[in-house]
């Protein structure tokens, strides 16, 4: 049974654009666009979307490249891993 079957009033989908997406090799795929996750789909739909930014696992020296590099240096680093280093 899919989730969407139950007909809810809201759905809350976790998920990250950023990282890597699905391998397809589908001579058909740019017409398709499978490769997309269903949250890529439903944030190109404009469904809201808010962005998580502290990260609980990486020292932070780790942390500023794909904080810089990918979420435009909205990465910060949680209390936890400050007091870590």
């Amino acid at each position: 049974m899919q989730p969407f079957d139950l007909n809810p009033k809201r759905i809350v989908i976790v998920g990250d654009p950023k990282q890597l997406p699905a391998t397809l090799m589908s001579e058909n795929k740019a017409k398709t666009r499978f490769e997309r996750s269903l949250f890529e789909r439903l944030s190109d739909a404009g469904h809201p979307v808010f962005m998580l930014t502290v990260q609980y696992r990486m020292h932070s020296t780790i942390r500023r490249f794909p904080s810089d590099k990918f979420y435009g240096g909205k990465l910060e680093d949680a209390l936890s891993v400050q007091l870590r280093e």
